[in-house]
């Protein structure tokens, strides 16, 4: 709604001015109203009015100079003027110092209406250009800092050319000694929950630094948002690193932000992502082994040529917990698992020079042992989503919480197997004992339970300990030497009891099993 001021000082016809249109119908409201020129420009600056309706004769102060006072403080309110026919030398007045347009009283709606509605429409497109300039002015600004902020991450990750390094120093008005060392800092924050979060994280710890002045002279401080990252670029000095965990410290206990902070070593300009790249690596580090405070990359990198002087001895340990796990998930001992893996963990915390790719490849290799392992046992059991998952984006906290959700999915996947195989088996060895008569084979039987003949005769020998045919041929031959101990059976007759179509080849098995023939058992044995 534009908003509109009545002054006038006969109060009937004040009053009647404010009936005298439907104003809302014009998209206009009453804002105020005054009785001489003195309270109208009070008024007009209380209200700040978008239409000013005023007579020209008022006591004390008249409506042209009123009207002039009001258009210095806010040149683009409009104003009409009301005026009689013997004022109308003041109303040409008026229109030279920009009055909008005057209407000679008295008059009628249709007299007012088309003035009211040619200012209504100025009013609106000025509204407009102002809405549009504001935009522009916006989005220029908005686009020059997006570039800014796009140069400065280019020339710190070295996604620039040298020629569009210095067009851009220039642009930007950066001043960068030639000979100069720079170094970046990395502030990333840590134990968020979203990616809002962290974002607003950043923006309160860079506004931080900024207005409390905790840093003295930078380069230039600007946000990653993609990587959610702050990039602090400065000359190469080491009292700086004071200043940032000051900085830091104070933030943490302002505002309780959590954030952790990678130093790169000190760089030319040309060279500033090798900085970069050693401060990222820097905060890889420590996310990873759950230290969040500042290091330098030059103390990381001593860590870890530290540690790799004694790497192979590490790795040995890999093959006894591969052993171990093996043996633990194996057996279902699952309190073992555990232990275990508590072990794993103290002993890798020990190795706090390692990388993180070299501490996963090792734990990695422990897992894919056991999953050899498994397979073996269960030749359908797959890698699946949680074993991809172990390896992403990972502290060795998170690490750990996974292998235990990992063991605890293969403890009960092999359980489960173990328990289905168990019955698998039992099943087979009923069969045995109620059909061993007939010429059963491993592949037969294997068809009857939906499993692969070399899948049931690896259960059936991890539960019975015997192979298919050892068991099946002793249970033949525990059923044929019953058979013999009668005197009315005869040595043909229980071969074909007990499965066997050939004599012959049953008397041979018989023999090698009990060390004497059939017939000669009989005759020792019968009853």
């Amino acid at each position: 709604m534009l908003r509109l001021l009545i002054v006038e000082d006969e109060k009937w016809e004040r009053e009647g001015l404010i009936d005298f249109l439907d104003w809302k119908s014009f998209g206009i409201e009453i804002a105020g109203t005054a009785r001489d020129g003195e309270e109208g420009y009070q008024e007009a600056l209380r209200l700040r009015p978008d239409i000013i309706l005023t007579d020209i004769k008022m006591p004390g102060m008249d409506g042209i100079e009123m009207s002039k006072k009001i258009k210095e403080v806010m040149p683009h309110t409009k104003i009409i003027i009301l005026t009689g026919y013997d004022d109308f030398r003041y109303a040409k007045e008026a229109i030279s110092f920009s009055a909008n347009a005057y209407v000679l009283k008295p008059f009628e709606e249709d007299e007012l209406i088309p003035i009211i509605e040619e200012v209504v429409s100025l009013c609106r497109k000025e509204r407009e250009k102002a809405s549009w300039e504001k935009r522009v002015v916006s989005q220029l600004n908005k686009s020059r800092k997006t570039a800014k902020t796009n140069f400065l991450f280019e020339w710190a990750s070295g996604m620039i050319k040298k020629e569009d390094l210095q067009k851009g120093l220039q642009e930007f008005n950066i001043y960068v000694k030639a000979e100069g060392m720079y170094a970046v800092a990395l502030i990333k924050a840590y134990g968020c929950e979203s990616k809002t979060e962290s974002s607003n994280r950043l923006k309160d710890i860079s506004e931080f630094l900024a207005e409390k002045s905790m840093l003295r002279d930078y380069l230039f401080l600007t946000e990653n948002q993609k990587d959610h990252e702050i990039i602090l670029c400065f000359e190469w000095d080491g009292s700086i690193i004071e200043w940032l965990n000051n900085g830091i410290s104070k933030n943490q206990i302002e505002y309780g932000n959590n954030f952790v902070i990678g130093v790169g070593n000190g760089s030319s300009p040309l060279e500033l992502h090798v900085s970069y790249n050693q401060a990222k690596e820097a905060i890889k580090h420590q996310i990873f082994w759950n230290d969040y405070q500042l290091v330098l990359y030059s103390e990381i990198h001593q860590l870890q040529e530290s540690f790799m002087e004694k790497a192979n001895e590490f790795l040995v340990h890999g093959d006894y917990f591969s052993k171990q796990f093996i043996h633990a998930v194996g057996s279902i001992n699952e309190n073992r698992v555990f232990e275990l893996l508590n072990e794993l963990f103290d002993f890798v915390y020990e190795a706090r020079g390692a990388s993180m790719d070299f501490i996963i490849n090792f734990v990695k290799n422990i897992v894919n042992d056991l999953y050899i392992f498994i397979y073996k046992i269960h030749s359908d059991f797959t890698r699946n989503y949680l074993y991809e998952k172990m390896w992403n984006g990972c502290t060795v906290k998170d690490l750990k919480n996974k292998m235990k959700i990992f063991f605890e999915s293969v403890l009960s996947v092999h359980k489960s197997r173990l328990s289905y195989d168990e019955q698998t088996v039992k099943k087979v060895i009923a069969i045995i004992e109620e059909r061993y008569m007939e010429p059963l084979s491993i592949k037969t039987i294997a068809n009857e339970v939906f499993l692969s003949p070399n899948y049931l005769g690896s259960i059936f020998k991890n539960f019975t300990g015997k192979r298919f045919n050892e068991y099946i041929t002793e249970y033949r031959m525990e059923k044929a030497r019953e058979l013999l101990k009668s005197p009315k059976n005869k040595v043909a007759t229980v071969a074909a009891r007990v499965g066997f179509q050939n004599p012959s080849y049953f008397c041979s098995v018989f023999k090698n099993f009990f060390g004497v023939a059939p017939g000669e058992y009989q005759k020792n044995n019968a009853v």
